[in-house]
């Protein structure tokens, strides 16, 4: 297990600073690979070069019936670009990124290079910000004076986890909240907190109606049940059967639950399930950005992470429900549920919980040409 799981133990100091360019740059891809994925499928590629870094979108590990456009796939290489970003700052070596290189190619979504040494300012001064109105988050009239530092950012890529279990009781402090939405605004999207109770009740339906609709899809179960692997097993992708309920001794049953995803319609189960977990989270937000091209996709990604990471330094933990988003006619309905325009990205859930378990990651030589 400490191939697959040790990624999340890389070590700053093991950095080659006074090595190539070259040799940095690959340093800094053992934390791009840290980053959330859709089933943790982990679908980015790193080209080397002398004095560049290109990450590529990896089509091998497309949605077919999810996530046709990989729309969802640039989102997760834009999370990894990020962590690259915020180690490359951290270390001393800026990264100054050129997205989409070549307009003809949607795939190779940004060329990277380092910069000569330490600058003024977080790794957000690269991304083009957002209009301060697109945020949709209401600030306190008194916030504390809380700033995440870079060091504090970085140090977070290792503690990141996605739980998706039910949160603790009470709300995340209203502070991070308004942080959260000024994170995703200087990364060129924006973040809207659900707060009316109607609101959130009509949200956590069109969820439930998304989870019988995908579950009704044998395509989709297929689709859903080659990605649910043993934890201790010997995949570097995937998840475990413990993100529907299963405890830790009894992982061993994933292949399992795998078959039975297959073969059985669980749409009423799941939906159950997941209307609960929209209901009774502290904080349903949901993630957007004003255009939806794949330029608006990588700057997403971006966003999320940047507001993921913001949470874990403040001890509060993250999950999804984008059932809706990936279902188009129920995807162009939650504007209109949510009153708010724009291109939904991710619905995101937020709150406090217990240590949330690691998935496993393929190592930085697997994902680097």
């Amino acid at each position: 297990m400490k191939t697959f799981f040790g990624r999340w133990r890389n070590k700053e100091a093991d950095f080659p600073a006074g090595g190539s360019e070259a040799e940095k740059l690959r340093f800094l891809v053992r934390y791009a690979v840290l980053a959330p994925s859709k089933y943790n499928a982990q679908p980015w590629l790193f080209e080397c070069h002398d004095e560049s870094l290109d990450l590529i979108c990896d089509r091998s590990w497309a949605f077919q019936v999810t996530d046709p456009e990989s729309r969802e796939l640039i989102l997760s290489c834009g999370a990894a670009l990020l962590n690259l970003r915020l180690a490359a700052q951290h270390l001393g070596h800026p990264a100054m990124v050129e997205a989409f290189p070549y307009p003809g190619d949607r795939y190779l979504l940004a060329r990277i290079r380092l910069a000569g040494g330490p600058q003024n300012g977080g790794p957000n001064r690269l991304l083009k910000p957002g209009a301060a109105e697109d945020c949709g988050c209401q600030s306190p009239e008194h916030q504390p004076a809380f700033r995440s530092s870079d060091g504090e950012l970085f140090g977070a890529i290792r503690k990141r986890r996605t739980h998706r279990g039910c949160f603790r009781n009470g709300a995340p402090p209203e502070w991070l909240v308004a942080r959260c939405c000024e994170a995703a605004v200087k990364s060129g999207a924006w973040l809207y907190v659900i707060r009316d109770g109607r609101t959130r009740h009509a949200l956590s339906d069109l969820v439930a109606r998304a989870d019988r609709e995908q579950m009704a899809n044998r395509a989709f179960r297929r689709e859903l049940a080659r990605w649910i692997h043993p934890a201790r097993g010997k995949a570097k992708d995937g998840l475990s059967a413990a993100v529907f309920g299963l405890r830790r001794p009894l992982d061993w049953l994933s292949p399992g639950v795998s078959l039975l995803l297959w073969t059985i319609n669980w749409g009423r189960v799941i939906a159950a399930r997941d209307r609960e977990l929209a209901e009774s989270s502290p904080v349903l937000a949901v993630l957007g950005t004003t255009d939806d091209t794949p330029q608006a996709w990588l700057a997403a990604g971006q966003a999320l992470e940047a507001v993921l990471l913001q949470a874990t330094v403040a001890g509060v933990g993250a999950s999804f429900l984008n059932q809706p988003i990936e279902v188009e006619h129920l995807r162009n309905e939650l504007p209109s549920v949510i009153g708010r325009g724009g291109f939904p990205q991710i619905l995101l859930r937020l709150g406090y919980c217990g240590r949330a378990r690691r998935t496993p990651r393929r190592p930085a030589r697997e994902v680097l040409i």
